[in-house]
């Protein structure tokens, strides 16, 4: 698996540097369909050849943002079409060639049904969630429009946050990665968490309104 990572990373950069912001489209739209594919190794290499000025930093952030949406919602309609039961056959039989299982998806499923549409959002930022999310997002039948703004959002964040790492860095934007990678998981734990958080305050918010609104009409 780590070999075949390896070459993953190495077609993505070769992708890159050939094909520009095409080439950047390209590869977060595969990342969106495959979830082993990780942006957060080459992306930082995006915004190291911006920072050499073969790249314009907004057009590369704009480019894996977009590609990130559009791959979202082939996942999306997929979902919507064939439901979770197709998507749970489908893990059974090849779900060890994209490195997920059903474990994988029904923790991600549980995400969705405790945050919901919210986990959409927080989930863009998370590995294997964002490639996952989608699913539930589509079986249940969240709003197209309501979809595709919170995909772009967390999207837009991500990749903005490795893009400009990458700049930063410079030469030195492998470090981005090596950062990354032991820390994903406590990265994806925290904002899983703000987002149960935040969902939960909104809802305690809304009640409170809603009572008050009761009160109100009782005097």
């Amino acid at each position: 698996m780590t070999e075949l990572l390896g070459q993953i990373v190495a077609a993505a950069e070769y992708l890159i540097v050939t094909g520009g912001y095409a080439g950047i489209l390209l590869v977060m739209f595969a990342e969106a369909l495959f979830p082993p594919i990780p942006s957060e190794l080459f992306m930082p290499f995006s915004g190291y050849l911006a920072a050499q000025g073969h790249l314009n930093p907004l057009s590369v952030w704009l480019a894996s943002a977009a590609g990130s949406l559009l791959g979202a919602l082939v996942v999306y309609h997929i979902g919507r079409a064939a439901g979770d039961v197709f998507f749970r056959r489908f893990l059974r039989a090849y779900g060890r060639w994209f490195g997920i299982g059903e474990a994988q998806y029904d923790r991600v499923l549980r995400l969705f049904e405790r945050c919901g549409e919210w986990m959409v959002l927080v989930g863009r930022m998370i590995p294997v969630v964002r490639g996952l999310i989608s699913i539930p997002a589509g079986a249940n039948r969240m709003p197209r429009l309501r979809f595709a703004t919170f995909t772009f959002l967390g999207a837009s964040v991500w990749s903005g946050l490795l893009t400009l790492a990458g700049y930063w860095l410079g030469e030195h934007w492998r470090e981005v990665t090596a950062l990354l990678q032991p820390l994903t998981g406590f990265i994806g734990a925290g904002l899983v968490v703000l987002a149960v958080a935040l969902i939960v305050g909104l809802a305690l918010r809304q009640r409170r309104r809603a009572a008050a609104v009761t009160v109100e009409s009782l005097r």
